[in-house]
């Protein structure tokens, strides 16, 4: 084998070992299987380039069935001896395509298509079904009798002359008598010759891209990107072009400013094209999201009114936090009454400076709701964030019982790891930070996640029915710090391909997880926002009235994604009442949280739980 059809399979070989490397970038919801599908789409062509660059055929290949067999044949003996080219494979017989099921080819879903007119995949979002994802099948492999083809170069090295290539000089032949030409003119009847086929040349491999498209927060643009040469030093440039605008020369370490809803596209163009070919175009579009901001803080320098004959506290100063960047918004502030308390309910007034509110006002405790109010566009308002000033440990009217597992339930027969009865009165608590349970045989994230590289995603069961409940993740992306902080109905929303892959240790490209919480106001009951129900029906896995994962409870799952950023888990949307369906496979740690009540469980006509309503629930809300 000579340096150069070395150079191009090492080259090769770096191709290969992309298939199946998810990427996570900065966005909390970012879209990881689309960006996976467009690195297969990358991978593929330039194995078909490199495939037909070294004498292969595909113009008889209709379906990419066809066309990955071809991709794994290689020249016989007797041709990888003569060929210019690269003789052997161009993929491994392990590479297989997973086609998409009926239903996702009557979707938008992205997938890969076989174009025979313009010899390459390409990706589309609707049509006949396509690929959904190569991946690799450890049980198949190829006979190596079945792997050979005869393939046609331009040019071949020398089978039987001493001269590098074969020549063989053609005899003249002589016609017998005096020749006669035509002196009329004659229309020309000549065929139009056809372009000889290139000489075989080493391919160009195609720029490499600092931060791969996708979505990514506002405040990141303009994002900072580097194209990095992976060819010998020499042999080409890398010039990109910026929205389909001017071809511009990047200079090695050059940054390239990068705008939201930008598309960027590069080639390395050979600097000899009588060595090199230049290599595949490559792009990747970059778009933004609107960040949702974060909730103010809210400071009491009392906790609550005094009148003793020791002390006493008739007023309290609140100050209000605003943790966002500045100019991105302004903090608006509410005071309400204890529940069952007296006192006014005012309007959102916007909030400038540390303020006052007596005892006279609300004799019997007073609380503040308070959000960010978006003021640049690119932001979303907070979610609503409470604090009352008040003895109550706790929440107001009742408690919340949690259970925690990290074996996946049987339907009506389950049963969970850790239940811990009054966990909200018992610890005086209105938050739940799964990193730091005050409860200690209750089965915390670290505990369940035994691998810091083990990837997984937390996803949110039966969201729909406890809308007063908030989730809040801290996570670190290479090092920065990113906060997730929303309501779990707005959390469920997201697609679970869109949900960052996370991991304790921060293995490959997954996101650090720091700590996750489930937040509530003291009042949530009061405002149905959370769902009644009882023990033995969460316990048990009984479902509620439509088939609900845990009689309803609201649920956070944590599900196993593989090394490669494959889903390790499936599950099942029709016992969820939110998007993101409870898992059936693949669960490693799950806390259902719910409101024990002294009513029937969610599965039973008496339970009249409807979220968001007070009267469904106020029966039942202790004095």
């Amino acid at each position: 084998m000579s340096l150069a059809e070395l150079m191009i399979m090492l080259a090769v070989i770096g191709i290969l070992a992309t298939i199946g490397v998810v990427t996570l970038g900065t966005g909390p919801l970012e879209a990881a299987r689309a960006v996976k599908l467009e690195q297969d789409l990358k991978v593929m062509n330039s194995a078909v380039t490199s495939y037909l660059a070294s004498g292969g055929d595909l113009s008889k290949a209709t379906t990419p069935g066809e066309v990955l067999v071809r991709l794994k044949t290689r020249a016989s003996e007797e041709q990888r001896r003569r060929l210019p080219g690269l003789g052997g494979s161009f993929l491994d017989t392990k590479v297989e395509f997973e086609f998409q099921s009926e239903k996702e080819a009557n979707s938008e879903a992205s997938r890969l298509v076989w174009s025979g007119q313009k010899q390459r995949f390409e990706l589309a979002h609707g049509g006949g079904p396509g690929i959904r994802r190569v991946v690799t099948n450890d049980t198949g492999s190829v006979a190596d009798g079945e792997l050979e083809e005869k393939r046609s170069s331009g040019m071949q090295f020398a089978a039987e002359s001493t001269w590098i290539w074969d020549y063989r000089d053609a005899p003249v032949i002589f016609a017998g008598g005096p020749s006669a030409f035509p002196t009329a003119e004659v229309v020309n009847t000549l065929p139009i010759p056809l372009p000889l086929p290139p000489l075989a040349r080493n391919v160009l491999q195609p720029p490499v891209f600092s931060m791969p498209g996708g979505k990514y927060p506002v405040y990141d643009f303009p994002l900072s990107l580097t194209l990095t040469d992976p060819n010998p030093a020499g042999a080409g440039r890398v010039y990109y072009s910026v929205n389909y605008g001017n071809w511009v020369l990047n200079r090695p370490g050059e940054v390239v400013s990068i705008l939201p809803e930008s598309s960027i596209k590069a080639q390395v163009v050979p600097a000899d094209s009588e060595l090199w070919n230049a290599s595949t175009m490559v792009e990747e579009l970059y778009h933004s999201y609107d960040f949702k901001l974060l909730p103010p803080e809210i400071e009491f320098d009392q906790p609550y009114f005094v009148t003793s004959k020791t002390a006493t506290v008739n007023t309290i100063n609140v100050t209000l936090r605003n943790p966002n960047a500045p100019g991105t918004s302004a903090v608006l502030y509410q005071l309400v009454p204890v529940p069952g308390g007296s006192g006014a309910t005012t309007g959102f007034l916007p909030y400038s400076a540390t303020f006052q509110v007596s005892a006279g006002s609300y004799p019997q405790g007073f609380g503040v709701k308070t959000y960010a109010s978006a003021v640049k566009v690119g932001f979303e308002d907070s979610r609503i964030n409470t604090r009352f000033a008040t003895q109550v440990q706790g929440i107001f009217g009742g408690h919340l019982d949690l259970d925690t597992s990290t074996t996946l339930s049987q339907i009506a027969s389950g049963d969970t790891d850790a239940h811990t009865h009054d966990i909200t009165g018992k610890f005086g608590i209105s938050a739940l930070d799964f990193f730091a349970l005050p409860e200690s045989k209750q089965i915390e994230i670290p505990e369940a996640v035994k691998s810091p590289s083990q990837q997984f995603k937390l996803t949110v069961v039966n969201a729909d029915l406890s809308p007063g409940m908030s989730i809040v993740i801290d996570y670190e992306v290479n090092g920065t710090k990113r906060v997730i902080d929303t309501t779990v109905i707005r959390y469920d929303d997201a697609a679970v391909s869109d949900l960052p892959v996370f991991s304790l240790g921060g293995a490959g490209r997954s996101a650090k997880l720091k700590r996750v919480q489930l937040v509530m106001s003291q009042d949530v009951l009061y405002g149905a926002g959370i769902i009644p129900t009882v023990t033995g029906a969460v316990g048990s896995n009984t479902l509620g009235k439509e088939n609900e994962w845990r009689n309803g409870a609201l649920t956070i799952q944590a599900v196993a994604v593989n090394a490669d950023g494959t889903d390790g888990f499936t599950t099942d949307s029709a016992l969820s009442t939110g998007d993101h369906g409870a898992a059936r496979s693949g669960m490693l740690w799950e806390a259902a949280l719910f409101w024990h009540w002294g009513g029937d469980s969610y599965d039973k006509v008496g339970n009249r739980y409807v979220p968001g309503q007070f009267n469904t629930v106020k029966n039942y809300i202790r004095n």
